[in-house]
């Protein structure tokens, strides 16, 4: 009697780490320290799914959910096919794909970065990348990328450029809030503390993940995230403070 064997399929034990945020909020930075680590393969906007993911969660609310999925189990066969054990991507528009990542990838994780407000809002004002998407976007539909609301809808393409880019941040800061509440395999860091504390920062890595790792750290310049004093006017400043007061 002839024996059949049949291949079983490994069970996926790869960890997968998330960088999530908003531009200009220090994701690269995140992501350049954590994959200088030997242990992890990182994907520092991948041409293969970057744009098709930053694309699902801009307009997740026009995508039949089922294409949804199917995209992001192709983006998990992607990040499968590393040669290592911990795979990092970084598409940092994933924040608005959390909860649909989490109950589709196995064994995943979470990091996204804060950054205060007017730091992010004075370096947003300086990419050309950045200020792109309000040009490429309407900006009179609710969009929780750029930050607009049914509420301000009528009125924020008249608003000043400073006034739309902390709308921005609310709605990514608000929404980061609320997923750090909601998920545990979930971690925010300030991206201040890369300045104030990174051994903390690193240690909150390692502990999210279950693992000892040794990163690199970059020399930064401890005065680079208070430049928006000196940028900002002080109109600009009122203009911010009017978006996020409570």
């Amino acid at each position: 009697m002839a024996l059949i064997f049949f291949k079983r399929n490994k069970p996926n034990t790869k960890k997968k780490i998330f960088v999530v945020g908003t531009g200009r909020s220090g994701t690269h930075l995140l992501a350049r320290t954590l994959g200088s680590s030997p242990e992890i393969d990182a994907h520092i906007e991948s041409s293969r799914f970057f744009h098709l993911m930053t694309n699902a969660a801009i307009n997740k609310n026009m995508i039949v959910n089922s294409e949804l999925i199917k995209l992001i189990k192709n983006y998990d066969i992607f990040l499968n096919k590393s040669h290592k054990n911990i795979v990092l991507d970084k598409t940092h528009p994933n924040l608005w794909l959390v909860e649909e990542l989490n109950s589709v990838i196995k064994n995943c994780f979470f990091i996204g970065i804060k950054r205060n407000v007017y730091a992010r809002v004075n370096s947003m004002l300086n990419h050309k990348g950045v200020l792109k998407w309000y040009e490429k976007l309407d900006l009179d539909k609710p969009n929780h990328f750029l930050g607009i609301t049914k509420e301000n809808k009528d009125y924020f393409a008249n608003l000043p450029l400073e006034s739309k880019c902390a709308l921005r941040w609310k709605s990514h800061h608000d929404e980061l809030m609320k997923l750090n509440k909601q998920y545990n395999n979930l971690i925010v860091i300030d991206y201040e503390d890369f300045y104030l504390d990174i051994h903390s920062v690193l240690k909150s890595v390692n502990n999210l993940i279950g693992e000892q790792l040794d990163f690199k750290t970059e020399k930064l310049n401890k005065d680079g995230d208070r430049k928006w004093e000196k940028h900002l006017s002080e109109s600009q400043v009122n203009n911010i403070q009017k978006i996020i007061k409570p």
